[in-house]
């Protein structure tokens, strides 16, 4: 199951994959619940803009590091 989210092309009202609510926050690993943030990126390149949702209150708390490693998962991957 991955965390992250992307839209195909700006014009997009719906993204082309959400993985939803049933998603783990990537910083605690349990299902996401209310309250999340939704947090988007993009890779250098990409025509795709990513998103991911975490709960609030783990962003809220996380490291820089935190962060960082949850996004390298994307960024440094090759699965775009």
């Amino acid at each position: 199951m991955t965390i992250f989210g992307y839209f195909d092309d700006s014009n997009q009202a719906a993204p082309a994959f959400d993985p939803g609510l049933d998603a783990l926050c990537p910083h605690c690993l349990r299902t996401l619940r209310l309250p999340v943030m939704t947090i988007s990126l993009m890779r250098v390149g990409s025509r795709r803009s990513y998103f991911y949702r975490v709960h609030r209150h783990c962003q809220l708390h996380a490291s820089s590091a935190d962060i960082h490693r949850v996004e390298s998962a994307l960024i440094d991957s090759d699965i775009a």
